[in-house]
């Protein structure tokens, strides 16, 4: 009798415990990218911009001030010493790709600081592209949105000037080109769990997702949606249904999102394609409501 008694009162003490435990998770991760915000912000101040949401000088794209021809960067490598990442910064090389070998040691540093505590910590990214074999490079679970598809409007989002998120390809955007104002532009979003495949809370090993290296060109995504469940079609989901490029967090019912004022808010994954998208657009013109 004992011993049933007390495996009821764990189970009615493990789901508590279980909400303790996300909702740490869940203050972390805001803190997490607050610190980005304000590395971001330290950016500006030096620059007069934001930084690039990833540098690529490959045939057809122009050099980049600082980095040479036929070379590509993710956006990490450029606020490190706005994260007290100084010595990191000084070991990568700008001169080099981010696969090249010469930015082994670097790239397969850990930043727990881009790491949300709900996913597993400390993954390793290994692929082969570009010429280079094998390479490596750790991963975190933030990412620039850089923009919004345009082939969604008008079914899915409104019709804007601009579906240019903040942090673009081989772009510096200076705060006066968000004129849809800096409380209402997203520039940080949570893509969790790369480069393991996640769809709809569903881990698929076999499934790769791009991008999850914090020096990776291609960890900045631009959303295009995704079916809303294992069964449907289409591209009405803005949150938590993959984690292939799109906003995905492992936290219940939606996900974190940095702005460009550095405040961070939590989203829901109830939110509309067509409602995300207008917090996305830094100069879309639309009018953004409640979500």
């Amino acid at each position: 009798m004992v011993i049933g008694i007390i495996a009821v009162l764990m189970a009615l003490m493990l789901p508590a415990v279980q909400r303790v435990r996300e909702a740490a998770a869940q203050t972390q991760c805001v803190n997490n990218l607050k610190n980005v915000g304000l590395a971001l912000h330290d950016y500006e101040a030096a620059y007069k911009c934001f930084p690039p949401g990833a540098v690529n000088t490959y045939w057809p794209n122009p050099p980049f001030p600082g980095v040479p021809e036929n070379v590509s960067h993710g956006w990490v490598p450029f606020i490190l010493p706005y994260l007290e990442q100084q010595a990191l910064y000084e070991q990568y090389r700008f001169d080099l790709d981010f696969r090249d070998p010469g930015n082994r040691d670097a790239v397969l540093t850990p930043l727990p600081l881009l790491q949300c505590p709900s996913a597993r910590p400390n993954r390793v990214d290994i692929f082969t592209s570009g010429g280079f074999v094998d390479w490596q490079t750790s991963c975190i679970d933030y990412a620039p949105i850089k923009g919004v598809k345009a082939g969604l409007a008008p079914k899915l989002i409104d019709r804007a000037d601009s579906y240019d998120g903040v942090m673009k390809e081989n772009y510096r955007t200076p705060i006066s080109e968000i004129t849809d104002g800096l409380s209402s532009t997203v520039v940080i979003g949570e893509d969790a769990g790369r480069p393991q495949n996640w769809q709809w809370g569903q881990s698929y090993p076999d499934l790769r997702s791009s991008g999850g290296g914090w020096a990776d060109v291609d960890n900045r995504f631009s959303v295009k949606g995704a079916p809303p469940s294992p069964t449907a079609t289409g591209n009405a989901c803005a949150i938590n249904c993959t984690n292939d490029n799109e906003v995905y967090s492992f936290h219940p019912g939606g996900a974190n999102f940095l702005f460009a004022d550095s405040s961070v808010r939590f989203i829901s994954a109830g939110i509309t394609i067509r409602e995300l998208a207008r917090l996305i657009t830094k100069a879309g013109g639309e009018v953004v409501g409640e979500y």
